[in-house]
């Protein structure tokens, strides 16, 4: 027994129906190449894949004593001495291309115990009129306290000299 032609029609119509919605839906993980976003476009046209290697130039440095002149009723045994020799270097960072980043100049902190005492003070600092608050800076006996960078300053093309003036906040605690 034969089937007749109209019957077949639907089962053709559904079969492809089915097959157009499966050729428009887009495997996970497809690249477009007319897309202007696409990877290889990005890399080829904008340079966002540019490698940002940094340089660094070592500038100068700078080094002052920090003096307790808290008298504090003739009991201070450190009274108008140098308790520590504050080190300040300057680093001018440069990047190869403007799309890295901008140029900058960091000054970097270092504090050296002169005593046989460990002590805690707290200070602002202010190179050229940028202000850096730290708390609590705790040296150790005939220690070094490194604080690392502690200004970032944008510059073109070199820094200053690491002229950073120093202000007590209270007084050098001594434990």
């Amino acid at each position: 027994m034969k089937t007749p032609a109209c019957s077949l029609i639907p089962a053709i119509l559904l079969m492809s129906l089915a097959g157009l919605l499966s050729v428009g839906c887009k495997q996970k993980g497809y690249a477009d190449n007319s897309v202007l976003n696409n990877t290889s476009s990005i890399e080829a046209s904008d340079d966002s894949s540019q490698n940002c290697p940094t340089r660094s130039i070592k500038g100068d440095s700078t080094a002052n004593f920090l003096i307790d002149n808290n008298y504090a009723n003739g009991t201070n045994p450190y009274y108008k001495k140098d308790v520590a020799m504050i080190y300040y270097t300057t680093n001018f960072i440069s990047y190869n291309n403007p799309k890295c980043g901008s140029n900058f100049c960091t000054v970097s902190l270092m504090i050296q115990n002169l005593i046989g005492k460990t002590f805690s003070f707290s200070a602002n600092f202010n190179y050229g009129g940028n202000d850096t608050t730290i708390k609590t800076i705790t040296v150790e006996p005939n220690g070094n306290t490194d604080l690392g960078k502690i200004f970032a300053i944008h510059s073109m093309s070199s820094c200053e000299s690491p002229f950073v003036s120093l202000n007590l906040q209270g007084t050098i605690s001594y434990h």
